[in-house]
């Protein structure tokens, strides 16, 4: 009965059915590797043309930047040079206006100081008289009390 069934595989059928397994799993990986292989060879390739294209951009876009900032820079310069001119324009006005007024301040003080100098010599002229006046009442008096004393000590009255 039991050989009505199905025959039972022997020890070499066995082997050869695994040895055949392992090929075939062979084959599959190395078909699997390859595929593999394959697909990273691609996306080297396509990263290294993103990477060129966006060398690219990046290289575009600065020099773009670069003719941006030196066309900035020469506007900034053209306007620093129009405020200095305008500056340097609105120093020599005040300037002016300054000598002006200082030349006239000066006069006017030249003025007041002779003014001042010409009071000045009329009160000394003034306090020399008043001395010389105040000098002598002072010696009349001295005299007079002078003489008082020497009427009333060496001539008595009768």
């Amino acid at each position: 009965m039991s050989e009505s069934l199905s025959p039972s595989p022997n020890n070499a059928d066995l082997r050869d059915l695994i040895l055949a397994l392992d090929k075939k799993m062979d084959m599959q990986f190395s078909t699997l590797e390859r595929k593999m292989d394959n697909q990273f060879a691609q996306l080297t390739l396509e990263i290294k043309q993103v990477e060129l294209k966006l060398t690219g951009e990046i290289i575009r876009v600065e020099e773009k930047l670069g003719g941006e900032s030196k066309r900035v820079e020469e506007r900034l310069e053209g306007e620093i040079k129009r405020v200095e001119e305008k500056l340097g324009g609105e120093i020599k006005r005040v300037e002016e206006r300054l000598g002006g007024e200082i030349k006239r301040v000066e006069t006017e003080v030249k003025g007041v100081e002779e003014k001042v100098g010409a009071k000045l010599d009329g009160i000394t002229t003034r306090i020399d008289y008043q001395e010389f006046i105040s000098r002598g009442a002072i010696l009349i008096l001295i005299g007079g009390i002078t003489t008082g004393i020497v009427k009333y000590f060496f001539f008595p009255n009768p």
